[in-house]
């Protein structure tokens, strides 16, 4: 981790290095770094079944402090599209960052 780049940017970039792209992602890999993640921050970490084989599904958890309440739920998915290496300046899975803080790999919009 470079000393003067925020932890959180440092995780970000982490996981852009996963590759997740279709049609064969390395699901394991990221849900490995999920996992650790929600650990290291207190959260509950189950891997489920979506019905469809070999595409799991990831569910961090964290109780908040008034279970009274109403939930929020934030979803995303850990795969990419196709890359076309002719489009990249940077390689896809490095997660580059340039001197202005753009963070350059598949998934980083």
């Amino acid at each position: 981790m470079d000393r003067e780049e925020n932890e959180s940017v440092s995780r970000f970039r982490e996981y852009l290095r996963i590759n997740t792209m279709q049609p064969n992602p390395d699901y394991d890999a990221a849900l490995c770094f999920l996992q650790k993640q929600a650990s290291e921050i207190g959260m509950e970490f189950k891997i489920l079944e979506s019905g469809i084989e070999g595409k799991p599904i990831g569910l961090m958890t964290l109780q908040g402090l008034k279970p009274e309440l109403r939930s929020i739920l934030l979803t995303s998915h850990m795969d990419v599209v196709p890359v076309f290496p002719e489009k990249w300046t940077h390689e896809p899975f490095s997660a580059d960052k340039d001197e202005k803080g753009n963070i350059y790999a598949r998934g980083s919009q």
